[in-house]
């Protein structure tokens, strides 16, 4: 006694015209056994069901696009950031940590607990006569020069060391 349902398509000319539900439904009537048949038209709804699926996937398209593209924007921003942090806190011309990050590095070291204090050595190196490489083979010859100390100076200590350029030179 389950009513049979099906889903039609009516086509003529190879285009569907229509679409409707046929229920099938056996029921006594004049106490015999009969069909009863019924239709009902559901072209508009299947329509409308198409047209929503068209612009759900236009919306994901369009949310995937976005996704992309904010994912490309925060990479970007993050990037950016980066490199504002290490121009805030490295010398632009040797990598060096600056003044600012240097500062801040041995004001941590100094707030230490008593406990986790551990022994400290602070050395300043000043280049004599560094003036004079700038005014007699100019500024770019001088810049080699403080990138080939601040590269020797990198190599000769441990990397839990800090090197700082605070100066000229």
């Amino acid at each position: 006694d389950v009513p049979a349902e099906y889903e039609m398509n009516i086509i003529k000319d190879q285009i569907i015209q229509c679409v409707v539900i046929l229920n099938a439904n056996i029921i006594t009537y004049n106490d015999r056994p009969a069909t009863l048949v019924t239709l009902k038209d559901i072209t508009l709804r299947k329509r409308q069901e198409e047209e929503l699926k068209i612009h759900r996937d236009r919306l994901e398209e369009l949310v995937e696009e976005r996704t992309s593209e904010l994912k490309a924007e925060i990479w970007e921003r993050k990037k950016a950031q980066n490199l504002l942090e290490e121009m805030a806190t490295h010398d632009t011309l040797t990598g060096l940590s600056n003044r600012i990050l240097f500062q801040a590095q041995f004001k941590s070291l100094l707030e230490l607990p008593s406990e986790q204090k551990v022994p400290l050595a602070l050395l300043f190196i000043d280049l004599d006569g560094f003036k004079k490489i700038n005014v007699t083979f100019g500024h770019d010859c001088g810049d080699i020069v403080l990138k080939i100390v601040a590269k020797r100076l990198l190599s000769s200590v441990r990397a839990s060391d800090t090197v700082s350029r605070l100066g000229g030179d």
